[in-house]
């Protein structure tokens, strides 16, 4: 029973020691890219605000992920295990926003799997009022601010779950966006690409009609609630 232990003990030690192994050798290639990004920012000539928003988003990373790039881990799976993990990620957000209810289920394992997941720091903006509406998203963690035309007023709080930036993609018809969303907190994000949507709704045509009807159907009063799980901006339906 003794010699038991020993050896018990020595395999968690040895456990203990590759992960604390593992956590420097993170921590000192995450501090060799803070240099290499310090460095090149330096012979960029960036002005300083630039670079406390590269430092800052670097940080968050870092912090959230601890360096790792989640989507090229995906990418490396088997796709049957890829598409397991998504949908463990995205399960609070395929239960609580109304754009999956009553949906195929086929067509919401095709359609999560193709999201990529970003991160924005507070203070950052998703997109600008102008840019090109080519991507829509969803809300894993956090809070955004919708402005309206002006780009000062705020007109809409976006919280968890909520889905914005959908109404070009959704049509397959990608337009410019008429207003601004600026991450309130730092923000994890679940994006799909309008290619992707394509590709997918090849497949299910019915269900891409059913989606457009929904986004459609949604009114002023459901733009007007702040804390809404299937939000959109009154003329773009963000």
């Amino acid at each position: 029973m003794l010699l038991f232990f020993r050896v018990y003990f020595a395999f968690i030690a040895a456990e203990i020691t590759n992960i604390l192994t593992s956590l420097k050798l993170a921590q000192t290639q995450y501090q060799e890219k803070k240099q290499n990004y310090e460095a090149w920012m330096s012979n960029m000539g960036l002005p300083e605000d630039l670079r406390k928003r590269v430092r800052e988003y670097h940080e968050l990373r870092w912090r959230k992920t601890q360096g790792l790039d989640e989507n090229q881990i995906l990418n490396d799976l088997p796709r049957p295990l890829h598409e397991k993990i998504v949908e463990f990620i995205l399960k609070d957000m395929i239960e609580n926003a109304d754009l999956f209810s009553s949906l195929d289920p086929g067509f919401i394992v095709s359609f999560i799997k193709k999201f990529k997941f970003q991160i924005i720091s507070a203070g950052e903006y998703v997109f600008k009022k102008g840019d090109l509406a080519d991507e829509l998203y969803f809300i894993l963690e956090g809070e955004a601010v919708v402005y309206d035309e002006d780009n000062k007023t705020i007109s809409d709080t976006l919280t968890k779950n909520s889905m914005f930036g959908a109404k070009g993609v959704i049509e397959l018809k990608p337009t410019t966006r008429v207003r601004s969303i600026q991450a309130r907190t730092d923000l994890s994000l679940a994006v799909l690409h309008i290619d992707d949507l394509r590709e997918i709704v090849e497949q299910y045509p019915a269900v891409h009609e059913e989606i457009k009807a929904k986004v459609e159907n949604k009114t002023q009063d459901d733009i007007s609630k702040s804390h809404s799980n299937f939000s959109f901006t009154r003329s773009e339906e963000r």
